[in-house]
């Protein structure tokens, strides 16, 4: 069971300042900045934006922001010099001077798109629900869908999948539902060969993050140093916090820590 991050900081310390080189990993939604009705006027605040670019410059402190967004959505979003951006769930890599997606994943991405039009239709007949077609992942949207309604946008997700042959993976995010392709490739993956491609593969991670794939990475790094926000009872984190003032507050601390 996780236990509330501040009333460990002193552990945390000791193990940020040992650490010769840091991996900051960060969802967005719900993490960097709350969550909103509309996930296109999700900004990110000054505060962190600062506090993100302050870590960047150490040269201690690599920062990455893996999520179900499209990683060119979350470098506009997360406009700082040096930012590694793990879009779709961690499924394709952008930073500076580099772009990555495994073979695997790309073979998939026509399948993706079938699933993104399959799902369109049953989808567009109630109001509200929104399909996001991302080129390798697909959400779908039902912040905006009247309660009594919801579970109309669940049956028809399980309608469209029951009847396709390629695998999917599908979890649920905070009033969306995201749909993976089933492939050797995850956040955790993601993790692991961002770290080697900075040449840190020894880097100590710090993963913070809400969204129920984040659970893959938070699982893969019983050695770093695992954050759940808004937690659930069911985490695998070590460490929580209640939700994105309580992660402005940690980056603005960990910058003091890594000075």
């Amino acid at each position: 069971m996780s236990v509330p991050l501040f009333d460990a900081l002193d552990d945390v310390a000791s193990k940020v300042r040992a650490a010769p080189q840091i991996l900051l990993c960060c969802d967005f939604d719900g993490t960097l900045a709350p969550l909103a009705e509309d996930p296109g006027a999700v900004g990110l605040a000054d505060d962190v934006r600062s506090s993100l670019a302050d870590l960047a410059v150490t040269g201690r402190v690599t920062v990455a922001v893996i999520s179900g967004r499209a990683a060119a959505d979350l470098r506009a979003r997360v406009p700082i010099a040096g930012l590694i951006a793990a879009g779709n769930h961690g499924l394709e890599i952008a930073g500076p001077g580099f772009e990555f997606v495994d073979p695997e994943v790309a073979r998939a991405a026509p399948v993706v798109s079938n699933l993104a039009e399959s799902l369109a239709k049953p989808i567009q007949d109630i109001p509200g629900a929104v399909v996001e077609h991302k080129g390798l992942s697909v959400s779908v949207h039902y912040r905006r869908v009247a309660p009594v309604l919801q579970s109309a946008v669940r049956c028809a997700v399980h309608m469209v999948l029951a009847g396709l042959s390629h695998p999917f993976v599908l979890t649920n995010g905070r009033l969306a539902f995201n749909i993976r392709p089933r492939v050797y490739w995850d956040k955790a993956a993601a993790v692991r060969w961002i770290a080697g491609r900075v040449g840190r593969p020894d880097a100590l991670v710090i993963y913070v993050g809400g969204d129920t794939s984040d659970e893959e990475a938070f699982a893969a790094l019983p050695d770093g140093i695992t954050i759940r926000v808004a937690p659930g009872p069911e985490t695998t984190a070590k460490y929580h916090v209640d939700g994105p003032d309580d992660v402005c507050w940690l980056l603005a601390w960990l910058r003091g820590q890594v000075r």
